[in-house]
């Protein structure tokens, strides 16, 4: 736990929130929606067709930021984009592991709301500016 971010708080009230938090990353953990994730990630990395695939594909996003940096025809980017993501989601290891993702984040967003509700201030909210961005 970070000491200077959690200073002010007591020390029951430090082991309360390292529980707290134990208990949800070993619940997480021995879902089966983990385990899923665990095993497509390790599938999708030992998949050299999937690794070409997203090789490709950020190749592709690079170029089409580029175009949108340059104030390209955006029209025809977002297009090859949405063709890029569509050819990437035909290989199966990529495709399970996109599935289990989802699940883990919308396993995730429930336990946010959860804590948003707990605690009546919107984690989420609170939260963006440094998670996930």
């Amino acid at each position: 736990m970070n000491k200077e971010l959690f200073k002010d708080l007591s020390e029951d009230e430090k082991s309360r929130l390292s529980a707290a938090i134990w208990n949800f990353t070993s619940a997480l953990s021995s879902s089966q929606e983990f385990k899923d994730y665990e095993t497509t990630y390790t599938m999708m990395k030992q998949d050299t067709a999937a690794q070409k695939e997203l090789e490709t594909f950020k190749q592709k996003q690079q170029e089409i930021n580029q175009i949108f940096k340059q104030n390209g025809n955006r029209e025809k980017a977002l297009a090859e984009l949405e063709k890029n993501q569509t050819s990437l989601l035909k290989n199966i290891a990529i495709a399970n592991h996109t599935a289990a993702q989802e699940a883990m984040i919308a396993i995730c967003t429930e336990a946010g709301a959860m804590l948003s509700k707990n605690i009546e201030l919107d984690y989420a909210a609170v939260c963006a500016p440094i998670c996930c961005g």
